[in-house]
Order: structure tokens, then sequence, then C-alpha cells
């Protein structure tokens, strides 16, 4: 068997109660008008002191300023509705005024109940301190009070045995459509309201045109349009009270901290993407230091090589080393130097020391790549010796802060492209050597033939021997001995007289044939 489903009367309870006030009220116009605009007027009134008390007592709490902005203007509404109800015709209350007085002031509530319409929306979301909104309706109701009684400035509304002004009819549309803006304002606030509130309040905006249209059609204050317009205020001010105190007392939560829910949601988006963020960045430095602990292990593994190879080995890296990264490059040599000298003399296996070789050959490097660009005397023959040699003084000069020049007084043949090729490396290491280390202001660099006798000698006049001193021990002084005797000649230092030094390499102008093979120019590392 089938039960019909079972009908829940409590939720018909709030519609007959309003229909049973309604009808009540109904009745008393039947004993006189007077009684039923008096208890509709009240009515509105206590609606209105009601609103503004809740909504008063809850403002520290309250995040939706739309709504204490409409609690506010409701109290003034409701003062104006209730000097308008003390001047309606019969009360006796203000002696010598017509209907055209509460007409006025019916007039003068409405205007500020559209406004407060139209201005609450905009508020929903900034902040204002009510004392100054209290202070500011309080001085505008003045204003339109004094307006009506004192100085009788505002326009008059209703003519006895005329009816309604067209100053009336044409502010009632006026109200109307104030309203209507109100509610394009509403539904672009809409998602800053409590869904219920936001339905409410748009079913009283709507009410309340109809309440203004049908106050524009009488002609006396107590034709049926006077009542049906009542009856419609006192609806669209019931769904004011359903809106700010029924959901409000019964359901403070969804009212008063609706936006926490708000910002709980977006709270945790943002934790979501933050945990997001914070994982990407953890990959990124997980996969950065998979790379430095490989790194490091390349490095380790290159400096246990270095520190590995024998002497032997060490002196032919001093070699290449020089030969490809001290091409005419002053400057460049002496950290080449150094890094042979590093490998000649220290056999430790200190990390730090394969660190600072690895850090001299980098920047060795990369100044040869920079400066060596026309400078190398690549294909060197046996006539083009002497204009090597002047081009070496030339960029020396030009690069560095030492005069450097180079004299010869007759031109010098030299036969043997590797006799030239030796000759041209031994000036380079000595005018870089004397450059990097005597500080010297000058250096001369000279070439004399006698005989069969080649003779090249550069002189500065820098530390003397300091100079000595430092390279005499290191690979510098070493490789151009080595060329010397390549060449069958020898190389030798000395002080020069006044301060300075003098490397003299002295070799015959031909090659002997027990010699090694020529150089195929120099190497470039």
């Amino acid at each position: 068997m089938i039960r019909a489903p079972k009908i829940e009367w409590r939720m018909f309870g709030p519609f007959l109660l309003a229909c049973g006030l309604l009808t009540g009220l109904w009745l008393t116009n039947l004993y006189g008008y007077l009684l039923f605009h008096g208890l509709a007027e009240w009515f509105s009134v206590a609606v209105a002191v009601s609103t503004f008390m809740l909504v008063w007592n809850s403002r520290r709490f309250l995040d939706d300023y739309s709504l204490l902005f409409l609690g506010i203007g409701y109290l003034f509404i409701g003062a104006i509705d209730l000097v308008h109800t003390l001047a309606y015709k019969g009360m006796g209350v203000f002696p010598g005024y017509g209907t055209n007085l509460a007409t006025q002031l019916w007039l003068a509530a409405r205007y500020m109940e559209s406004l407060t319409f139209l201005i609450a929306p905009l508020l929903s979301t900034r902040k204002f301190r009510p004392s100054l909104v209290l202070l500011g309706y309080a001085a505008a109701t003045a204003l339109l009070l004094l307006a009506i009684f004192y100085w009788e400035i505002f326009p008059t509304c209703f003519v006895e045995k005329s009816g309604l002004t067209l100053f009336k009819i044409f502010s009632e549309y006026v109200v109307c459509l104030i309203l209507l803006a109100s509610i394009a304002l509403f539904f672009w606030k809409k998602d800053a309201l409590d869904y219920r509130v936001f339905r409410l309040l748009i079913a009283s905006i709507i009410v309340t045109i109809a309440s203004e249209l049908a106050f524009t059609i009488y002609d006396d204050p107590h034709a049926p349009a006077n009542m049906f317009g009542h009856f419609l205020k006192i609806v669209s001010f019931y769904l004011v009270y359903r809106a700010l105190i029924v959901v409000g007392l019964r359901e403070p939560y969804n009212l008063l901290y609706r936006s926490l829910k708000q910002s709980e949601n977006e709270l945790r988006a943002a934790r979501e993407r933050l945990e997001e963020q914070v994982r990407a960045r953890t990959a990124d430095l997980e996969r950065t230091n998979v790379e430095l602990r490989e790194e490091i292990a390349e490095r380790r593994r290159l400096e246990q090589e270095i520190l590995n190879v024998s002497e032997a080995e060490q002196h032919r890296i001093g070699q290449d080393l020089h030969d490809g990264l001290g091409q005419q490059l002053t400057g460049v040599g002496l950290k080449c130097e150094l890094l042979a000298r590093s490998l000649a003399e220290h056999q430790r296996p200190e990390a730090t020391m394969a660190t600072q070789i690895e850090a001299l050959v980098r920047d060795s490097i990369s100044q040869t790549r920079r400066l060596a660009k026309g400078l190398s005397p690549v294909g060197l023959d046996a006539e083009g010796l002497m204009t090597a040699l002047k081009e070496l003084a030339i960029y020396v000069d030009d690069l560095t802060e030492v005069a450097c020049v180079f004299r010869c007084d007759s031109p010098v043949a030299v036969e043997d492209s590797t006799v030239a090729i030796h000759l041209y490396r031994i000036a380079q290491e000595a005018v870089n050597n004397a450059a990097k280390h005597a500080n010297p202001k000058h250096i001369t660099l000279s070439l004399i033939r006698d005989d069969s006798t080649i003779r090249l000698t550069v002189e500065d006049d820098g530390a003397g021997f300091a100079l000595d001193a430092l390279i005499a021990p290191g690979m510098g002084l070493r490789i151009m001995q080595g060329r010397a005797r390549t060449i069958g000649g020898v190389c030798e230092i000395q002080p020069r007289a006044g301060g300075g030094t003098i490397v003299r390499c002295t070799c015959p102008a031909v090659k002997s044939s027990n010699d090694e093979a020529p150089e195929q120019g120099p190497k470039h590392g």
C-alpha cells in the first residue's frame, strides 16, 4: 500500500500567519480607514526600528556592510514614516495642515528608502564608520523635516479636491526607476550576499515598486488604491524583516559570517597552490643537488688524476700549457708558469691546490681566447722573425703600462724556420716574465747576428734579482733554456747594471742536423 507523502504543515505557518494579519488589518478598514492606516504604518515603523537594532548591535561582527547600511537607513525611514502617520488627516497631531503634509512626508520617506537600496549594494565589501553614516542620515532627515515644516520649500504633493500633483506622480516614477537601478546593483553584487537574503531583498524592492505605482493613481487618501498600496508596503517591509531579522536571528552564522566560509575556501585553494609550488621547487632542488654531486665527483676525479701524474709528465704538461696558452699574451704566461711550478714542486694531495690549478687554467684559457686574435706567429718563417718581434713589442706596449721597444741595427736573416720560432718563443717568455714580475718601466728587445751566431737580448729596468729569485726554480727559465738547447744555443739570466735583468739567448744561425725536428708553429691550447 502506497502512502501519500506527509504534508509538513509547519512550512505553511508563516504564510497562514501573514494572511491572517492582512485579513485582520483589512477588517479594521471596515471600522475606519484611519485605524487601518495607523496600524499599517506602525507595523512598518516597528520593522524598521527592529532592523536597525539588529544590525547596530551586530556591527562589530557584521562582515557585509550593505546590511549595516540598510539597517541604519531603515531607522530614519521609519522615523519619517512615524511623522507621516501622526500627520495623517484626522489624527489631529498637527492642526492646520491638510493631506498635503502627510503626502510630502510619505514622498520624502520613499526617496530616502529608494536611495538607501541604491547605495547599499555598493558597500557590500567596503568598510565605513557606522557613526558617520548615522550622523549623515540624521542630518538628511533633519533637512527634510525643516524643508517641510519650517522653510516650507518642499514641493506640493496633494491639492484638496484636485488630488495628486504632477510633482508627486513624477516623483513616484523616479522612485521606481531608482529601485530598478538598485535591483541591477544587487544582482551585480549578489556573490557577496547570502542567497536567501539576496532573494528576499529583491522581492522586497519589487513589491515596493508595485506599491509606489499604486500611490500614483488615487485621488482621495481613503481610496482603494491607497489601501492596496499600504498592503504592498506591509509585504515589502515584512520581506525585509524576513531577510534581516528572521534569517539573521535564526541563522546568524550564514548571515554574519558568510564571508568567513568564502575566506576558508580561498585559503584552502591558496594552500593547495602553495603545496604544488613547494613540490615543484623541491623537485628542482633535488635535481640540482644530484647535478652538483656529479660535478663535485668529476672535479675530485680530475684533481686526483692531476696529482697522480709523474714528474716527467708534469714537465710535459707545463710545456704544453705554456705553448698553448701563453701565445704572445702578456699576463697569461705567468699563470701557466705558476701552474707548472705548482705541479713540479708540490706533491701534496690537497684538493685545494688542484682546485686553484684548475681555476688558473680556466682563467688562462679565457684570456687567451679573448686576446690571442692576430698575435700568434702561426707559420713563422725564417724571414719573418724581425717582424714578429716588432709586433710583439708593439702589442706589449699597447696592452700594458710598460714601454716596450724592439731594436735591430741591421736586418738579421735567419735561414732556419726552427731557429726563428724558438727565438720568438724565448723572447715572448722573457717579456712576459719581466712585464708581470719585475714591475719595469721599460723593456728592450734586441736581435744581433755576428757571422754564424744570433744573439737575442731582453732587458728590463725592473726589480732585478727579485725577478730572478721568483722564476729561477720555475718553468719559465727551464722552458727558455730547453728551447735554446733545442737549437744548439744557451740561455742565461744576469743582473743589469743600474737595476733590472738581462735575459740573453745565443744560438747558431742555422740549426744543426742533430737537433730536433722543426716546431710546426705554436700550439693552440
